[in-house]
């Protein structure tokens, strides 16, 4: 089975931003990339990503979220709902 890495679970959410906020940035890839600096300590985009493996978790949930099926984020626009 091959590693996930950060930069592959990025790659899932800027394209995800790319089809929802085609000329922005929604609120799912701020946040994204706010919880790589906060437990990784890096951007997503950063060469670093390559060998970082994230938590199950997390990538589960960053994987939810750029499939539409997180109930914190509107699949149509990437913004926050309010829970």
């Amino acid at each position: 089975m091959a590693t996930i890495t950060l930069k592959i679970v990025a790659a899932e959410m800027r394209d995800y931003n790319r089809r929802v906020a085609p000329r922005s940035e929604c609120a799912a890839w701020q946040d994204f990339v706010a919880d790589c600096f906060m437990r990784y300590d890096v951007a997503p985009w950063e060469h670093a990503a390559e060998e970082i493996e994230p938590v199950q978790e997390g990538v589960n949930y960053w994987h939810r979220v750029a499939g539409g099926e997180n109930y914190e984020y509107d699949a149509a626009t990437g913004g926050r709902l309010e829970i």
